[in-house]
């Protein structure tokens, strides 16, 4: 599989497409086709080498928190999700990738009336981490209203990021 990292900072050129083994799930994790995935200024400091000092890494460095993708795999006793479904995940890094592995926890299914528009992202940033904050504070089901859910596709976009 193909995953998009740097072995270097830099600016954007730094990135490269880097192959590695399609992970496997353990217990409690599905595997993910990942459809889409959020650019967001943090990944960019990141590549730049901002963060290097705070939170040491070694390369390469494969970026992305935010992953919309398709359940592909099931990890042994997984049941709260079947192959095929649709998830948005919050990820510690390595989103930019074609397949990844989440724990249960950290996905959330797409309602099934919903629609997730993707638009060509403004490359320098782009906040879904706001769609998973938002949806993982609701504490009831939303009711659909004439067979359609509402989804925050984005509610902070910020394509002026310096530097970057």
């Amino acid at each position: 599989m193909i995953r998009f990292g740097f072995n270097q900072f830099g600016d954007a050129h730094v990135f490269e497409a880097i192959t590695a083994d399609r992970p496997t799930p353990k217990p409690g994790q599905v595997l993910l086709q990942v459809l889409g995935f959020g650019m967001n200024p943090y990944d960019v400091t990141l590549r730049t080498g901002a963060q290097a000092e705070m939170r040491p890494m070694t390369f390469p460095i494969v970026p992305g928190t935010d992953v919309v993708g398709r359940v592909v795999e099931l990890g042994e006793g997984v049941t709260d999700f079947a192959e095929g479904d649709i998830v948005m995940n919050y990820r510690p890094i390595g989103g930019y990738s074609e397949y990844v592995v989440a724990s249960t926890s950290k996905i959330y299914k797409k309602p099934r009336h919903s629609v997730i528009w993707m638009r060509q992202p403004c490359l320098k940033s782009a906040s879904p981490l706001t769609i998973f904050c938002t949806i993982s504070s609701m504490r009831k089901p939303v009711k659909p209203s004439q067979s359609k859910v509402p989804l925050v596709v984005s509610a902070l976009s910020w394509c002026n990021w310096p530097n970057s």
